[in-house]
């Protein structure tokens, strides 16, 4: 029923606007910073085509948009069979359809993303072939990874403010 429930909610998209005033020290730009934070997308061929068009839009639609963080399970990896992922099984289909809708964007604007446990599902290791991840990640990718260090704990500095990227992730990753 859960299930049910989910597939039917899946298209609908909350969009909340979120005021933060960060003070300013002496000296530095008072520049207004529009962040767009998206999460638990779970692209898939079943919906991800008409989820993504009405995600673009409304990034499109954001005046003055500095840059978007997508904070996990950016794809489903998930391919209809009703049991548990074996290792390396992951979907290139839901990965294609997060490129195609982001690619375009990442000339306007930074794209942080970070992994869910959806996004490195049934991966064995960091470094192996199925990590589509570090693939496709505009953050992470294979030349910048070299151990689990690099990827569970990465600085970074964009508008004046520092994010610190965290993934919790010890492979292989569990199914």
């Amino acid at each position: 029923l859960m299930s049910i429930y989910g597939h039917i909610r899946a298209e609908r998209i909350c969009f909340d606007k979120v005021e933060i005033n960060v003070p300013q020290r002496k000296g530095e730009d008072n520049t207004k910073v529009k962040i767009a934070h998206l999460s638990d997308l779970h692209l898939c061929p079943i919906y991800g085509k008409k989820l993504v068009e009405k995600i673009v839009y409304k990034l499109n639609s954001i005046k003055d948009l500095s840059f978007i963080v997508l904070t996990g399970d950016i794809v489903d990896n998930f391919r209809g069979e009703f049991h548990w992922h074996r290792v390396g099984i992951q979907n290139d289909d839901d990965w294609n359809i997060y490129i195609k809708a982001f690619k375009n964007m990442i000339s306007k604007f930074p794209i942080i993303d970070v992994a869910g446990n959806h996004d490195v599902w049934a991966v064995d290791s960091l470094t192996s072939k199925e990590n589509k991840f570090l693939d496709n990640s505009f953050i992470f990718n294979r030349s910048s990874i070299k151990n689990e260090n690099n990827l569970i704990i990465k600085k970074l500095k964009i508008f004046n403010l520092t994010f610190i990227l965290f993934n919790d992730y010890r492979f292989p990753v569990p199914r």
